[in-house]
């Protein structure tokens, strides 16, 4: 690989993130104070600071206190939260959903359009439907979407190599995006999205350096975010299986745990049967209430999460793991389940080493998709 000397534009641009990301973080929130910070020259910031406030992303704001020696009371620069606005797109099976975030990622709006189809067409057609939406309630100027797709994507090409449950197949989805909504677009691996968000904004005061996020909903996927950004990775694993079993796709999936369900209700006579779509809400209810089918169908998800689990745990060695997706929805008590059964099938002082969670916010991957668009664009989170 060839290693070519910076330009002058991307040297400049480096430096401007730099200076906005501590202004951003609260480092820094005054021009000498900056050039302590980054090492850059008075001159250079005072050139980036004013780009800055033209734009609209600083503004100055009171005075600070003075150095021990006396001497001209500071400007203190503030960070413009809504500056600009990002939308955040998560794109599911069954629907494209959305979010509309300022550039410190609180959301103003939030917006959904069902899918009638998995065609490509079909597919750009309600982003742009769900963008549209969104931006019906932009206040500001719209910087960039950002996008996650449940598939295994190259995001440097913003392509979606392959895609099972979508039957695509080296797809240049974000050139597609881009043609279409007429605005930047970034997009990249769904779970690997949420991994980022949860890093970005859950474990910014904790000594958790490496997250693993464990997504299972109708598609199976792990995501691995480090503090040093050296390892940002997220794939789709429901294909994978082991001699003579099935996928673990075919194990944990909705649709696969659907169908488990219906036929143990019908095994049991259990009151499943009286309930047209089931969800995971209601295993949950009536395996506290010592429904048979119930119990049996979260046995089955805790046995096959707590074997993922151990595989993780051993070749990664993750400070946190987290469980998000539809199957976040069973909660603290199957969490403890599946953490008790991984420490029967992994060496238990690992297992003591990391923490777990359960994540059942919605949309935490089109926020991660804001995120990482923001990060992309302005160099902040």
């Amino acid at each position: 690989m060839m290693i070519q000397k910076a330009t002058r534009t991307q040297i400049r641009t480096h430096n401007r993130q730099l200076v906005l990301r501590n202004i951003f973080n609260g480092e820094a929130l005054n021009r000498a104070a900056l050039a302590d910070v980054t090492g850059l020259t008075k001159p250079a910031i005072s050139s980036l600071v004013a780009e800055l406030i033209d734009e609209g992303f600083v503004v100055e704001g009171g005075f600070g206190n003075s150095t021990e020696s006396g001497g001209k009371r500071p400007r203190l620069l503030q960070f413009v939260p809504n500056a600009r606005q990002v939308i955040g797109i998560d794109i599911q099976v069954d629907r494209v959903q959305g979010i509309l975030t300022n550039l410190d990622n609180s959301i103003v709006a939030r917006h959904y359009s069902e899918n009638t189809s998995t065609d490509i067409e079909e597919i750009v057609e309600n982003v742009h439907r769900v963008v549209n939406g969104l931006s019906a309630q932009l206040n500001t100027s719209l910087m960039c979407v950002g996008v996650g797709f449940p598939g295994l994507v190259d995001p440097q090409q913003g392509c979606v190599q392959y895609s099972a449950k979508f039957s695509w197949q080296d797809v240049e989805l974000q050139a597609l995006l881009v043609e279409r909504l007429g605005c930047p677009v970034y997009i990249a691996n769904s779970t690997q999205l949420a991994s980022k968000s949860q890093f970005a904004f859950e474990t910014m005061d904790s000594e958790i350096n490496r997250l693993a996020t464990i997504m299972v909903d109708s598609t199976i996927g792990i995501g691995v975010v480090t503090r040093e950004a050296t390892i940002q990775y997220g794939g789709e694993i429901g294909y994978l299986r082991q001699v003579g079993t099935p996928s673990l796709h075919e194990q944990l999936a909705w649709e696969a745990v659907l169908v488990l369900a219906q036929q143990l209700a019908a095994q049991y006579h259990s009151p499943l049967l009286n309930i047209n779509p089931i969800s995971y809400l209601h295993l949950k209810y009536y395996a506290h209430h010592q429904d048979q089918a119930s119990l049996e169908v979260l046995d089955h998800l805790s046995d096959q999460l707590a074997n993922l689990i151990a595989w993780l745990i051993s070749i990664i060695h993750p400070d946190q793991i987290s469980l998000v997706g539809k199957i976040a929805d069973l909660g603290d008590d199957f969490l403890t389940t599946v953490i008790y059964k991984t420490s029967q099938l992994v060496l238990p002082e690992l297992v003591d080493k990391t923490t777990f969670s359960i994540d059942a916010r919605v949309g935490i991957v089109a926020l991660g998709a804001a995120t990482n668009a923001i990060q992309l664009e302005l160099g902040l989170i």
